[in-house]
């Protein structure tokens, strides 16, 4: 497992206060400021260029007008080059751009590392608790709405250009908890097919950060045009949480009705042990990795 370690260089960039933060999915949102607002690597030139330097796979657009609630939204993989055209023209195209994995270029390696150094630092974590830190640059029309959807891993979300309202909620029932889970463990993308509950709105202008924990329902609709970063990590509580739900999705298909995690830590460890060999198996396989 990759640890992220690496210390911040240079000045720091956000204002995080104290927050209070636990390395599994039930941290609750909060909000804190950073400066990143006019960073050299974060402009459109700038992120134009990344587009194209990073694989196709790692560039992924979605149309910009959708329902806030939309089954089995995927977005769609950028197929052949000239990713910095949707970068530059996101707003007259009305897209959704999304480019992943940005760590992938070493410029951008550095400003994920370093605020990640900077969020474990506030938050006083020992070392082995950030596991696996990403960074991912969102490149929106205005008038946009993204599905609501879960995602794999805890974020930090900084709003860079425009105002987005960031909206999060829960889900209606534990089943439908653990189906969306499962199905985002299993390749699907994480949405969901019906609206949360109790949703709170966060209006992010420039300068503004949001928290998102793993377990939120999330929607974020934007006003006009909105550039937007999220840092994201993992932690070994949530990869085992990961392989518990992979293997519930299996058991499921065979009609079972299997627990989700947290519930049982001596099933929760069989079920991670089963998914660990499960791995080595397919590693033997030709062709399957």
């Amino acid at each position: 497992m990759a640890e992220t370690t690496t210390p911040a260089r240079g000045r720091t960039h956000l204002d995080l206060g104290h927050p209070v933060w636990t390395p599994d999915e039930d941290t609750e949102p909060f909000r804190f400021t950073h400066d990143l607002v006019g960073h050299p690597l974060l402009g459109i030139d700038a992120l134009a260029e990344l587009a194209d330097a990073l694989p196709p796979a790692s560039v992924e657009t979605a149309p910009a007008v959708l329902s806030e609630v939309v089954a089995g939204f995927r977005p769609t993989v950028w197929a052949g080059t000239g990713a910095s055209g949707a970068v530059r023209e996101a707003e007259q195209r009305g897209l959704w751009v999304a480019l992943s994995n940005i760590e992938q270029q070493p410029a951008y390696r550095e400003l994920v590392d370093g605020l990640l150094a900077e969020f474990s630092a506030a938050a006083g974590l020992p070392a082995g608790t950030v596991l696996h830190g990403e960074g991912y640059v969102f490149v929106t029309a205005g008038g946009s709405t993204l599905p609501f959807h879960v995602d794999h891993e805890h974020n930090l979300f900084l709003q860079l250009t425009g105002d987005k309202h960031f909206r999060i909620g829960d889900f209606p029932d534990a089943t439908r908890r653990a189906l969306t889970f499962e199905g985002m463990y299993s390749g699907e993308y994480g949405a969901t097919d019906h609206a949360p509950v109790d949703v709170v709105s966060h209006l992010l202008h420039p300068g503004d950060g949001l928290f998102v924990p793993p377990k939120a329902v999330h929607s974020v609709i934007t006003d006009g045009p909105s550039v937007s970063l999220s840092i994201v990590w993992s932690t070994p509580e949530l990869q085992r949480a990961a392989r518990v739900h992979a293997v519930n999705a299996h058991l499921r298909r065979l009609r079972l009705s299997p627990r989700p995690p947290g519930r049982s830590p001596a099933v929760d460890q069989c079920k991670v042990a089963a998914a660990a060999g499960w791995r080595r198996v397919r590693s033997l396989v030709p062709g399957r990795g």
